[in-house]
């Protein structure tokens, strides 16, 4: 048996035992109307072009710090600039480094970090620099290092610093999902989640350490994509679980985030011209049954934060404006959808941050037919910027190497016995054990041994092991063309 029919095995096994909540979500999205769209009830600041970009930008990226500084970082001309607004004004432009695809994160030290991919003779490898605002950038380390093709790397910190880092790597078969941990910026033990096939990975951290992990992936032909996710703690994985459960209908690009005791998952479903907006909450031991929170116009993209208040804020485009909704994580109410900004000729890829202002950036299209990063800020919150944008190159010039040594081998093992009944159409048994050459490289080791049993109620069981040594040297980066069509691949 090979890899891949043994993969459709397991992975009928988990649609089949998902049965009953399948048919449980689709008679809840059947029954519900769309939320409405409110009288602005927010107060936003008018939306400010923070890029006035003269070649188009790809992609942005928000974060607040400790201190209320809000930071941005946006990547266009194959290069990642950043500015931050300290509370008195926004700095210039200042360039990061060659790359693209960036992500930033903050811890309460005062350390802001950016993951991102650098393509060097057609191979993309993921990328990791951190900043202070005493010595600005550092020199970028490789996180990912792989003869693979790795994308969308997404970036998480806990306040004492701790790092971890997700993104979606192209082996000669499958893509797959990695994650890399750290605890210090230097040494990172990069590994694949067991079992986890996908791409346009997202993760968080809960309070109680643990790691969620979400992505997209599309089961195998004619099977739509679907929004999985899994939870790491203590070197043990739980195997992934299907929460769009969508059946036939497309659903992609998630977000999640963790607040109030609660773990939230959004994702856009929906087939071209019927694009909304879900969610669900997990619910200590199940995922709730999802729900539409966009309104009645097409929805794409969410992006999802919360505030140390204990509110949750949810945003995303539609075909020319930027929406938002928020809601109180204690008891789950929530306020009706807001407009943030109106009337654009092309708009998408919003982000969130919050802190006592929700902070929102997004794409949008100029007069002159360019994307810019614009921004807009709730209430009176300090950081209005201007429009005029003075680049500066950063004072770490171009760096020749950054090197970092790490050698821990992690090992996950995750067993999943899904409560949820239902009838296999087969009833096979298959063990096959493999060793994957996913990361073929002198310095990067990784393993993985799968074994699945499939029966009335199908048990998995699946153990990860890799080890990495990363060494890195800044490379020119391939800038990717902004398309609004669905992605399904990596």
């Amino acid at each position: 048996m090979t890899g891949s029919h043994m993969r459709a095995v397991v992975c009928a096994a988990l649609l089949v035992a998902s049965c009953a909540f399948l048919h449980l979500a689709m008679v809840s999205r059947g029954a519900e109307a769309v939320a409405p769209v409110a009288a602005q009830g927010t107060t936003w600041s008018t939306p400010a072009n923070m890029s006035s970009s003269e070649a188009g930008v790809d992609h942005g990226a928000i974060v607040v710090d400790h201190n209320g500084w809000v930071h941005i970082a946006w990547s266009e001309c194959e290069l990642i600039w950043h500015r931050f607004h300290d509370g008195s004004g926004w700095s210039t432009a200042t360039r990061v480094g060659r790359g693209h695809s960036a992500d930033l994160a903050a811890d309460d030290s005062g350390n802001v970090y950016i993951a991102f991919t650098y393509r060097f003779i057609e191979n993309d490898d993921v990328y990791f620099v951190s900043w202070q605002v005493s010595g600005g950038w550092d020199l970028p380390v490789n996180v990912s290092e792989s003869s693979g093709l790795s994308s969308s790397p997404r970036i998480v910190a806990t306040g004492d610093g701790e790092l971890a880092i997700v993104w979606s790597e192209q082996s000669t078969d499958a893509a797959w999902v990695f994650v890399a941990q750290s605890t210090d910026g230097t040494l990172w033990s990069s590994y694949p989640v067991p079992d986890a096939q996908g791409s346009r990975p997202v993760l968080a951290f809960a309070p109680s350490g643990d790691l969620w992990v979400a992505w997209q992936d599309v089961w195998g032909s004619g099977f739509a994509a679907e929004v999985l996710i899994s939870r790491g703690a203590g070197g043990q994985w739980i195997l992934p679980e299907v929460v769009s459960a969508s059946l036939d209908i497309q659903s992609v690009l998630p977000a999640i985030v963790v607040g109030h005791g609660k773990v939230y998952l959004a994702w856009q479903e929906g087939e071209p011209g019927e694009e909304a907006v879900y969610m669900s909450q997990w619910l200590s031991d199940t995922w709730s049954a999802p729900q539409q929170r966009s309104g009645a116009v097409r929805a794409f993209a969410p992006a999802l934060a919360r505030s140390a208040s204990g509110d949750g804020h949810l945003a995303w485009t539609t075909e020319d404006r930027v929406q938002y909704a928020s809601w109180a994580m204690a008891g789950d109410v929530w306020q009706p959808v807001e407009n943030v900004a109106l009337d654009h000729i092309v708009v998408l890829d919003a982000h969130l941050a919050a802190d006592g202002s929700v902070c929102l950036i997004w794409l949008a299209q100029t007069s002159e037919g360019i994307l810019d990063v614009y921004y807009s800020a709730t209430g009176t919150s300090s950081a209005t910027p201007t429009a005029t944008v003075t680049p500066t190159e950063s004072s770490t010039g171009t760096p020749t190497s950054a090197t970092a040594t790490a050698s821990p081998t992690v090992t996950s093992i995750g067993t999943w016995t899904p409560t949820r009944t239902g009838t296999p159409t087969t009833t096979p048994t298959p063990t096959r054990t493999r060793t994957s050459t996913l990361r073929p490289s002198p310095s990067a080791t990784s393993a993985i041994t799968l074994t699945a049993t499939s029966t009335r109620t199908p048990m998995r069981t699946a153990t990860a092991t890799a080890t990495l040594t990363p060494t890195g040297q800044m490379w020119c980066a391939f800038l990717p063309v902004v398309v609004r069509s669905i992605q399904l691949g990596p």
